[in-house]
Order: structure tokens, then C-alpha cells, then sequence
């Protein structure tokens, strides 16, 4: 969670008085539920700004061009675009970086339950591949490079893509999937995240046990 959102709703919490837990569970579940509908808004928001902006901006652009020559539109195009990529590689490192630290607090505080994992077998189970297998098969764990076929994406994208009648709103599409495409095979840092260390310890582990077989119980949610 954002830690200016986080700190704001816990200014909320300290606005009740309360004497029993129940109200105070009551009151956690509650400022729970605001912070995510907090960051959703926050996210819809700051989505419907940039579209405004790239309308704007496409506007603007198009004024520009009608009353200045070519050649001097072409040159300040190139300048601002250094500008531009420059603030902003240096802003998505602070938020790569973020996201990062936020990442490694939620995997050192992962909470699970011993009695979401069964183990009918005489195979001792480490610690990492118990927490992995007791996640369930709803639990997100971060793709790496060898998971994603670009070939795979792009066939994905085209059935889309060609649903959008206007051309520029197509091209920025376009230009954001492949740009995100590119940064994430060109980005040659490892995740320190503990969960995906964990996620890779478990695979190999069950590679080693090929005896093993994990399913989910029929009538409990239990692995």
C-alpha cells in the first residue's frame, strides 16, 4: 500500500474510540476496504488525466505544425523528446524502486496457514515450497523473461488493435505495449522479491519429485 494513502486512512482509524475487538475489527476491515477503493480511484483518475493530456498535446502538436516550418517542428520534436525520456527513465526508476521495496514487505509479512497444505506423502517438505504450494493457485507470481512469447503477445494485441477505428489513439496504443514489451526484456535487474525466490526453489524442487503431485482438495480449500 502507497504510504501516503496508508497514513492518511490511519489518521481515520485514530478518529474512533472503541473498547471491544469486535469493533475493532470492524473498524481494520473498514480501512482496508477504503484504501484499495482509494488507490482504484487514484489509479482512474491519474488515467483519465494522461488521456486528457495526449489529446491535448495532439492538439497543440497539430496547431504548431500549420505555422512554422517543417524543419524547425522536426528539430523541436527531437529535443523535447530527450527532454521527456530523460525525466522520464529517472521518474520509472523511483517508482521501479518503490514498488521494489513495497514488494519485499509483502512477501517477508506473507501469512499462511499450516493447515492450508496436506502432505499425504513421507517427502519432507522445505520451508519455501510449503509457503509457494499453500498460496493456492490464485497467487500472482512475477512472469520472468523465458514465460512470455512475444510471437504470443503480438497475435494477442492485433484483434484488439484492430477494433480502433482511429489511427492515433491505435499508434499510442501500440507504441505503450511495445515500449513496455522492450523495457522488460531490457531490464537486466533481478528481483530481490522472496516469494519468486521461493517460486523458483519450488519448482525445481517438485522437477527433483516427479513422484509428487499437488491438487486441490474437492470440498475444502486445501492443497
Amino acid at each position: 500500500m502507497p504510504p501516503h494513502i496508508k497514513n492518511n486512512v490511519k489518521k481515520i482509524q485514530d478518529q474512533f474510540e472503541y473498547k471491544d475487538g469486535a469493533t475493532g475489527q470492524t473498524i481494520y476491515n473498514f480501512a482496508n476496504r477504503l484504501v484499495h477503493k482509494i488507490i482504484s480511484l487514484e489509479i482512474n483518475i491519474t488515467l483519465k488525466n494522461l488521456a486528457y493530456l495526449e489529446g491535448r498535446q495532439a492538439t497543440l502538436s497539430a496547431s504548431i505544425r500549420a505555422i512554422i516550418p517543417e524543419l524547425n517542428w522536426l528539430i523541436f520534436e527531437r529535443k523535447t523528446l530527450i527532454r521527456y525520456k530523460t525525466l522520464c527513465y529517472r521518474v520509472q526508476g523511483v517508482n521501479v524502486d518503490k514498488l521494489s521495496r513495497m514488494g519485499q514487505c509483502n512477501s517477508t509479512s506473507l501469512k499462511v496457514e499450516d493447515s492450508w497444505l496436506r502432505n499425504l506423502t513421507d517427502v519432507t517438505l522445505l520451508r519455501d515450497v510449503k509457503t509457494i504450494l499453500t498460496l493456492g493457485p490464485k497467487f500472482c507470481i512475477q512472469p520472468e523473461k523465458t514465460d512470455i512469447s512475444v510471437t504470443k503477445l503480438l497475435a494477442e494485441w492485433n484483434p484488439y488493435l484492430s477494433t480502433i477505428q482511429d489511427r492515433k489513439v491505435k499508434d499510442i496504443l501500440t507504441a505503450r505495449l511495445t515500449n513496455i514489451v522492450i523495457n522488460f526484456y531490457q531490464d537486466s535487474r533481478s528481483t530481490s522479491d522472496n516469494v519468486q525466490s521461493w517460486y523458483t526453489h519450488t519448482k525445481l524442487f517438485l522437477k527433483e519429485h516427479p513422484n509428487l503431485i499437488v491438487i486441490q482438495s474437492y470440498k475444502r480449500n486445501v492443497q
